[in-house]
C-alpha cells in the first residue's frame, strides 16, 4: 500500500493498493462544530441522497449505481473532535477489471449529486425534508428505548455541560421544528462555499486526471482537538427510570490528547483497563465479583476524556463503583501482569490490521491522522504500540482523574445509600 498526499489545489490523499477489486472516492466537507447548525448538518447528507436535478429521487440514484456494475454511494455526517464532517463516498469496480474505464462517469455522477441537488426557488423539496425530519425524530425517540445509549448520552451531557465538545453528534430534537427546505439549502451553500474539502482515493488507479473535474474549494484547517479541561470537583448524579438493569457510568479526564507524545501509551492503558478481552475491569468487576452485566472503558483522544460504562443491579452500584476505582488505582500502581499488557497490545495491533480489509476504514484513518497533523504510518504505529512499557502505562494512568459518577436507576440518590 502506497500513500501520497497532494496539497497543490485541494488536499488529496492517494492510497494505492491492488488488494481490492474496487476503487473508492471519498469527498469530505469539514466545518468547525456549531450548536446552532449541527442538526441541519445531520439532515443534509440524507437530503442530498434524496435526489439531484438529473436523478431526482433516491431510487433513480440507486438504479444508476446498479447499472454501473453495482457501484455504491453513501452519504453521512460524523463528529470528529470539534469538527463536523460530511462524507460523500462512492465505491466502484476498478478500471483494470473493465473493458471501458468508468472513473470519468463516476466523477461526473459525484459532481451531479454534490453540486446540482434538486432545488426549487432556493430551497430543497419540503416533502423530502419532512421525511428526513420524521426519521430523525424516530431515532431520537428510540434512544430512550436503548438504555445503554441513553445513559451514556446523559452522562456526556452532565460531564461536558456547555463545553463545545459536548455538542451532540446527532443533533437536537428541539431544532427540528424550525428547519425547512430553505434553511437546509442555506446550510448546503455554506458547506459548498466555506467548508474545508478533502478527497481520499483508495484502490488501483493509473492516473488521477479525473480529479480536475471536481470543482472543490475550502483549502483550510478546521479545529479537531479540544484543549484538555481541568478536572472539576467530583459530582454524583442519579436519574430515575423504570429499568430491568441500572446503568453506572463514570466520566474521567486524562489531559492526554491525540497530539500528545503520550497518546499511544494512553490507548494501551485504556486497553489494559477496560477495552481488551479479559481487561482489568472485566476480570474483577464482572468475572470475580459478578457485580455487572457488562463493563467497558473508552478513551476519547480528541479531548482527553475517558468513559467507563456498565450495566448493574440497583443494589450493586456503590460496590461496583468502589471496585472500578480500585482497578484504576491498580493500573496506576502497575498491579497487572505482563501477559495482560502483551495481549492488550496484540488486540490493538490486530484491530489496526483488520481495518486494512475495508477501504472505508483505510481512508478514515488516513483522514483522521491528517486532521490532527500526523501522517498515518501503519508500521510505525504498530512499533510504537509494541514499544509501550509497563512504566509508561503507569505514567499515563496517573493522569486519570474522576470527575463524574452517573447512575440511571430505579432508586433515587443511589450515592447516599
Amino acid at each position: 500500500m502506497d500513500y501520497i498526499y497532494n496539497n497543490e489545489r485541494i488536499p488529496t490523499h492517494f492510497i494505492k493498493t491492488d488488494k481490492f477489486k474496487t476503487n473508492t472516492i471519498s469527498i469530505r466537507f469539514a466545518s468547525n462544530i456549531d450548536r446552532s447548525r449541527i442538526t441541519e448538518r445531520v439532515l443534509l447528507p440524507s437530503i442530498l441522497y434524496s435526489g439531484s436535478r438529473k436523478y431526482n429521487s433516491k431510487r433513480k440514484i440507486n438504479l444508476l449505481m446498479e447499472e454501473m456494475y453495482d457501484s455504491s454511494i453513501s452519504f453521512s455526517m460524523s463528529k470528529l473532535g470539534l469538527s463536523s464532517v460530511i462524507n460523500i463516498s462512492v465505491s466502484f469496480v476498478s478500471d483494470s477489471y473493465l473493458k471501458e474505464p468508468m472513473v470519468e462517469d463516476i466523477v461526473d455522477f459525484l459532481n451531479e449529486v454534490i453540486f446540482n441537488p434538486f432545488v426549487e426557488n432556493e430551497e430543497f423539496r419540503q416533502s423530502s425534508v419532512d421525511e428526513e425530519k420524521r426519521l430523525l425524530k424516530e431515532y431520537f425517540d428510540s434512544i430512550k428505548d436503548d438504555k445503554t445509549e441513553y445513559a451514556l448520552r446523559r452522562m456526556k451531557e452532565h460531564l461536558y455541560g456547555v463545553e463545545e465538545f459536548g455538542i451532540s453528534a446527532i443533533g437536537y430534537l428541539e431544532d427540528l421544528e424550525n428547519i425547512d427546505g430553505k434553511t437546509l439549502y442555506q446550510e448546503y451553500l455554506r458547506m459548498i462555499q466555506t467548508d474545508s474539502a478533502e478527497i481520499i482515493i483508495t484502490g488501483d488507479y493509473e492516473n488521477t486526471d479525473f480529479l480536475n473535474k471536481l470543482d472543490l474549494s475550502g483549502n483550510h484547517q478546521v479545529t479537531v482537538i479540544d484543549k484538555p479541561k481541568d478536572t472539576r470537583p467530583l459530582r454524583e448524579i442519579t436519574e430515575t427510570m423504570k429499568l430491568n438493569q441500572a446503568k453506572l457510568n463514570l466520566g474521567l479526564r486524562t489531559g492526554i490528547t491525540h497530539d500528545s507524545e503520550l497518546y499511544i501509551p494512553m490507548i494501551v492503558a485504556n486497553s489494559v483497563l477496560g477495552s481488551s478481552p479479559n481487561n482489568l475491569l472485566f476480570k474483577t468487576v464482572r468475572e470475580e465479583h459478578s457485580l455487572c452485566y457488562y463493563i467497558r472503558s473508552a478513551y476519547i483522544p480528541f479531548n482527553g476524556a475517558m468513559y467507563i460504562y456498565s450495566g448493574v443491579s440497583d443494589s450493586n452500584i456503590q460496590k461496583a463503583t468502589k471496585l472500578i476505582l480500585n482497578e484504576i488505582e491498580n493500573l496506576k500502581q502497575g498491579r497487572f501482569d505482563s501477559e495482560l499488557l502483551i495481549n492488550s497490545k496484540k488486540v490493538l495491533i490486530n484491530d489496526l490490521l483488520e481495518s486494512l480489509d475495508r477501504q472505508s476504514a483505510i481512508g478514515g484513518r488516513v483522514y483522521l491522522y491528517n486532521q490532527v497533523g500526523k501522517v498515518f504510518d501503519l508500521y510505525k504505529i504498530m512499533d510504537d504500540i509494541n514499544a509501550v512499557s509497563k512504566k509508561q502505562v503507569m505514567e499515563v494512568a496517573s493522569h486519570i482523574e474522576l470527575e463524574l459518577k452517573y447512575a440511571l436507576s430505579n432508586k433515587e440518590d443511589v450515592w447516599n445509600d
